[in-house]
């Protein structure tokens, strides 16, 4: 038997699927990053090398991680810098891993009718983000096991610090749900431009099509993969 889940830790907004929670350093302890230079609303990165933008993390948050990476992680992180580069490696790493294991990487995203469509993973977001999801066969519990192992071993450390460096601001996702207001309002639909997230609630647990179209468009728009609201 073959089930699919998707891996979405702190994600923006999910539909139907719940996101891993990120615990966050202590104040003043976070890592110092520089937000990737986006198009308008996120959509497709510019200049000359339209590259990502590296990672620094403060010595104490890295020396108390060292004493714990992987030694796959440890090689990326002794330096005190994630790039690009290296998340991605890691990334890679990870699904080469599961891989072998005979499981399946895939990214799901929500079709226009709200049916959950799939394409081969991990996916590279607008935001240098990748997403991903498992293809478990057979035993749920031993393809956890399977995944845990290799996230732990290959990606986790220095994930989380990655998507810390390439997430949206506040303002970034409240421009993104006044347009969303305002699509959904423009197809009929009674939401206010000014709509807060509790709003969109109701049409989370039950989406209208106004709701799903819209939701698709903005989520691309404004680079928020999954955003809902």
């Amino acid at each position: 038997m073959t089930r699919f889940r998707l891996a979405a830790p702190c994600a923006v907004l999910l539909f139907v699927f719940s996101g891993v929670a990120c615990t966050g350093a202590q104040h003043g302890d976070a890592p110092e990053f520089s937000s990737p230079t986006l198009g308008p609303h996120g959509t497709e990165p510019v200049g000359p090398s339209a590259r990502f933008a590296d990672v620094t993390i403060p010595p104490g948050v890295l020396h108390e991680t060292m004493k714990t990476a992987p030694p796959s992680q440890e090689a990326i992180l002794k330096d005190g810098r994630v790039t690009f580069t290296e998340y991605e490696g890691a990334v890679l790493s990870m699904s080469a891993c599961v891989s072998e294991s005979g499981l399946g990487i895939e990214f799901a995203t929500i079709g226009p009718g709200g049916e959950i469509e799939t394409t081969p993973g991990p996916v590279l977001d607008k935001r240098g983000r990748y997403r991903y999801g498992y293809l478990y066969h057979g035993s749920v519990a031993s393809s956890e096991k399977v995944i845990s192992g290799c996230k732990a071993e290959y990606l986790t450390v220095v994930e989380n610090f990655w998507i810390v460096s390439v997430a949206p601001s506040e303002r970034d996702i409240q421009e993104a749900r006044s347009a969303l207001a305002a699509c959904m309002k423009g197809k009929g639909e009674a939401v206010e431009p000014d709509a807060a997230a509790d709003v969109f609630s109701s049409y989370r647990s039950k989406p209208t099509q106004p709701y799903l179209d819209c939701s698709r468009r903005i989520a691309d728009e404004y680079a928020l993969p999954g955003f809902g609201g």
